[in-house]
């Protein structure tokens, strides 16, 4: 039986990993938003986000799956044009 202090570390491996992870998903979220011109107060008041939700997503600190799709939708894309080469921009790294 794996000691607890394995277990704890695995799993801390794996949340380090997402939230890497979601770190790059808030910057392709945040070039997009930049590519179009818009402000995070338009993104608020346009689509349905708080602001303080949108900066959270923008700097990583939130990517649920339910977000990401409304993401993709507000930038009329499918969720896999959204996440497109984000995995592989942290794997050059």
């Amino acid at each position: 039986m794996p000691r607890l202090s394995t277990i704890k570390g695995s799993r801390k491996g794996h949340l380090d990993e997402y939230e890497a992870l979601c770190l790059e998903i808030g910057k392709r979220i945040k070039e997009l938003r930049l590519e179009r011109n818009w402000t995070q107060l338009y993104v608020a008041r346009n689509f349905d986000f708080f602001e303080s939700h949108w900066r959270k997503i923008e700097a990583g600190k939130t990517c649920s799956l339910q977000t990401l799709l409304k993401v993709a939708k507000m930038y009329d894309m499918s969720l896999s044009e959204l996440l497109d080469g984000v995995d592989r921009k942290r794997r050059r790294k």
